[in-house]
């Protein structure tokens, strides 16, 4: 649903590619098993920037050679390709206004 669709700052195929490998290495499947809602891991923002760093969801802040080594109900670590520096990724509480939503319901 993300491939071939269009908003405008947002590189939604670098994000589905990202989404395609955290999908291969279970990530995906972990995050949803410990309760992480999927506007978490693919939301992006109704307003602009819809891929604000603090606010769109796990696939915006990775790279594609990007990787998860561990997830946990709290957030998890991202580990940056071409080093050994990892940095930490924290949830926060999806706001009630609706301001975060699926890639395919922004309106541009």
């Amino acid at each position: 649903m993300m491939r071939g669709r269009t908003i405008e700052g947002v590189r939604l195929d670098l994000a589905a590619n990202v989404l395609d490998s955290l999908l291969d290495a279970g990530t995906i499947e972990r995050a949803l098993m410990l309760g992480w809602d999927v506007r978490e891991l693919v939301g992006l923002q109704r307003a602009k920037p819809h891929d604000h760093p603090m606010r769109a969801g796990l696939v915006y802040s990775l790279r594609p050679s990007d990787s998860v080594p561990s997830i946990h109900d709290a957030g998890c670590a991202i580990a940056i390709a071409g080093g050994n520096v990892r940095h930490i990724w924290r949830r926060a509480p999806l706001p009630s206004d609706g301001s975060i939503c699926l890639p395919w319901e922004v309106r541009t």
